[in-house]
């Protein structure tokens, strides 16, 4: 295996946008005001039916084969020691529902540790934990000094010193695990091959509001689809932020969490690919976490992720095309998997294309809705779709509901054009918790 140690991110700088406006220039002046809109267009066009027909294999992928894997027996004998963690800054209103959910996981007490982080909060947090960790023996509490870095990156690696488990599980604050989500999660180690192992994530707050409904639609076609459909076809789910184990000793190989990375999970899928690793994802193994119920903390969040997987792109797009441990379709794949939120960029650029076709400078008016159409409700409504059926949650309310995630996927856009703008400008980023509404 070869070794893929965090390093600080490689970021492209203000000149490649120098060089993308300067191409478009030169392409323009080659074939004029039409011929550089039909090239432009027919590229476009290319990109969106390529991830149309990836979201077309993982819809069918996920509905021939999604429900009987949800209602598969599994073996759940094999129990390796393991550390859950936790990171929490300012979680009064969730960390003792936490607590009670963690300390009432179906696992052998004496294979079980559970390792929480106060990371400098300067709310009750921290004494909560202290008086529960002074009742139970199995919970062990790590406070951040001031000035700590790496936000949760930091705070994983600083506890992953009092840890002793052989695998770590990391769940997020306000996540409430299934009883026998260890269980379920810890069976897919007893392969040596599996570096981590992702579970899916519920959304528990679902009819908080309109938005926190559509996020609920979003994790079905994310969770079910998305990462079902890629262990399926490809073998190559990803690894998740919570809800997700990590093999200790793989973890150690790749150099720990990269607290230069603004989304760890992704930098870490990458490192474990490149690493030899395989990475498993098991749709039974549940937790129940809380959707963002404004539009504004939707923006806020997948600004977030947007701006994390870009910087994935730039610091591993290159490795992953000379990789010795991928063949070439996985090549294809994790590329495509990297590339997912350039998707929305480039749509960002069909749009300003639209008047221009309007104008009927390089195709005719149809071809706009080529552009468009395959990328904003052909792909994703087939996985909705597809994920309905598996959780047998189909119905005329929720077909009407995925209308609504149109003005959502085009807030979506700008949102994912503007972190990939900043990105390349090298804009440092400033992470912002997500609101906890507790129970």
């Amino acid at each position: 295996m070869d070794s893929a140690a965090a390093e600080p991110p490689r970021e492209t700088g203000t000149w490649l946008i120098v060089a993308m406006v300067a191409g478009a220039v030169a392409l323009l002046t080659l074939l004029g005001s039409s011929g550089f809109v039909f090239v432009i267009s027919a590229f476009l066009s290319a990109l969106f039916l390529l991830y149309l027909i990836r979201h077309v294999a993982f819809g069918v992928s996920a509905g021939l084969w999604g429900r009987a894997t949800l209602d598969s027996p599994a073996d759940l004998s094999f129990r390796p020691p393991l550390s859950v963690i936790v990171a929490c800054k300012n979680e009064e209103l969730v960390v003792d529902t936490l607590v009670d959910r963690l300390l009432d996981l179906e696992y052998p007490a004496d294979r079980l540790q559970v390792v929480i982080v106060d990371d400098n909060s300067d709310d009750r947090t921290g004494e909560i934990l202290d008086a529960r960790a002074a009742e139970e023996p199995r919970l062990r509490i790590l406070h951040r000094p001031p000035g700590s870095t790496g936000g949760k990156s930091g705070a994983l690696n600083d506890a992953w010193d009092l840890c002793t488990g052989e695998i770590l599980v990391i769940f997020d604050a306000d996540h409430e695990p299934d009883p026998d989500t260890l269980l379920r999660i810890a069976r897919h180690f007893e392969d040596d091959q599996t570096g981590a192992v992702m579970g899916r994530c519920v959304i528990k707050n679902r009819d908080d509001s309109l938005i926190s409904r559509l996020v609920w639609l979003e994790y079905l076609s994310g969770y079910l689809c998305d990462e079902f459909g890629r262990q399926a076809v490809y073998g190559l789910p990803a690894y998740g932020g919570a809800n997700c184990a990590v093999r200790v000793s793989a973890l150690n190989y790749v150099g720990g969490y990269n607290e230069h990375s603004v989304t760890e999970d992704t930098d870490l899928t990458l490192r474990l690919l490149l690493a030899g690793y395989r990475i498993r994802f098991d749709p039974t193994a549940l937790d129940y976490e809380e959707a963002v119920p404004t539009l504004a903390q939707y923006r806020k969040q997948r600004y977030r992720w947007s701006f994390g997987h870009h910087q994935c792109w730039r610091d591993y797009g290159r490795a992953v095309t000379r990789a010795n441990t991928l063949s070439p379709l996985e090549k294809v794949e994790t590329l495509m998997f990297l590339w997912l939120y350039h998707v929305p960029v480039a749509s960002f650029m069909s749009l300003m294309l639209i008047p221009l076709l309007l104008l009927g400078l390089g195709a005719s008016l149809g071809s706009w809705v080529l552009v468009l159409f395959p990328l904003f409700l052909l792909g994703p409504f087939l996985q909705i779709g597809s994920s309905l059926l598996m959780t047998k949650d189909a119905s005329p309310k929720h077909v009407w509901l995925m209308f609504l995630l149109i003005p959502v996927v085009i807030a979506y856009v700008f949102t994912c054009s503007r972190s990939w703008y900043n990105g390349v400008r090298s804009k440092p980023y400033t992470w912002v918790k997500t609101a906890r509404k507790g129970p």
